[in-house]
């Protein structure tokens, strides 16, 4: 009984102070576990250059069979890519606008293609006949930079105007497109990734040093066709990502272009801001649309060609109805 009053009157003399001890006790552990999960999500979050590195390799590698969710979302809506007959679906677009068509691939599909290489590629046959129905219709092709020079309010364009783009590099594209465009006595703007430059199924820089020579304009796609909009990435690599392939198009062709392709349509404020700081004027996305004076210079949207449509179905996506233009440009 002695012992019990002991430690009960040595308990209540020490309260405060085994009350601090086990409260400072947790503090420090909720710390430490605090710290841990601090560095795990950095760990997470931030990739070394190294890694970053690894997984563009690893990416180059298995590019033909990825796309964005974006991308693949905008396949699956249009029906192209499973169907080779959608729905009929009539496009307005408003007076003023500038289409600016996007191709990938021009030519044949290798064995066993998916849906998604199905989509990216326009056979030669059609991407010849649509070509004979914008010269056919009056179109007339204009470069980017002359584009630009039009929306910027320094210069006019000729009656229909038209850009065309060819994303990535292909091989295939500048073996099949450009001999069609210099038929028509067509331009068209090549948007090139540069470390892909001379690899499996991309153009070598004599390819498209020739393609140049003949009057194509050569635009900045990156130097490794990497998503900008991943927060993984630092934006110092996003910015070497830029400057690489400046400084490749500049010693391989002495090409200065001011004009860049967003890899998958991906971009951000973050990206706008370092291409406008490193002189570029404009950059084109995947969104749908035409460009028109007064739009983000840096958001300028594009008309994606599918691999399966009809030439009705080009013909009604440039708003061409009855072989007139429901939209004046």
């Amino acid at each position: 009984m002695l012992y019990y009053f002991q430690m009960k009157f040595l308990l209540k003399k020490y309260y405060i102070f085994i009350i601090v001890a086990v409260l400072f006790c947790a503090g420090f552990a909720a710390a430490a576990v605090k710290q841990h999960i601090r560095a795990g999500n950095l760990k997470e979050n931030a990739f070394s250059a190294q890694e970053q590195d690894r997984q563009i390799e690893e990416f180059q590698a298995k590019y033909e069979q990825k796309l964005t969710a974006k991308d693949e979302s905008q396949i699956q809506a249009s029906s192209i890519a499973k169907d080779e007959n959608p729905p009929y679906r009539r496009i307005y677009f408003k007076p003023g606008g500038i289409p600016v068509l996007m191709y990938h691939y021009v030519g044949s599909l290798p064995p066993n293609a998916d849906a998604i290489r199905k989509d990216l590629t326009v056979s030669a046959e059609n991407f010849s006949a649509q070509m004979d129905y914008l010269a056919q219709s009056g179109y007339r092709t204009i470069t980017t930079a002359r584009l630009y020079n039009y929306l910027s309010g320094k210069s006019n364009l000729p009656p229909k105007p038209i850009v065309i783009t060819l994303d990535d590099g292909h091989a295939d594209a500048f073996k099949n497109a450009v001999p069609i465009l210099l038929a028509h006595h067509m331009v068209a703007s090549f948007a090139v990734v540069s470390g892909f430059v001379g690899t499996s199924d991309y153009a070598t820089w004599q390819q498209i040093s020739r393609a140049q020579s003949e009057g194509m304009e050569i635009i900045n796609h990156s130097f490794n066709h990497m998503n900008f909009a991943d927060p993984r990435f630092t934006l110092q690599y996003k910015q070497d990502a830029i400057a690489k392939c400046v400084s490749a198009l500049q010693g391989e062709l002495g090409d200065n272009t001011k004009t860049f392709v967003y890899p998958y349509g991906s971009y951000g404020t973050d990206i706008e801001n370092l291409l406008k700081a490193d002189g570029f004027d404009m950059a084109f996305t995947t969104n749908f649309g035409e460009a028109y004076k007064g739009d983000n210079l840096f958001e300028l949207p594009r008309i994606r060609v599918h691999g399966l449509e009809t030439l009705e179905r080009f013909r009604e996506t440039l708003g061409d109805y009855g072989n007139s233009k429901l939209a004046s440009r």
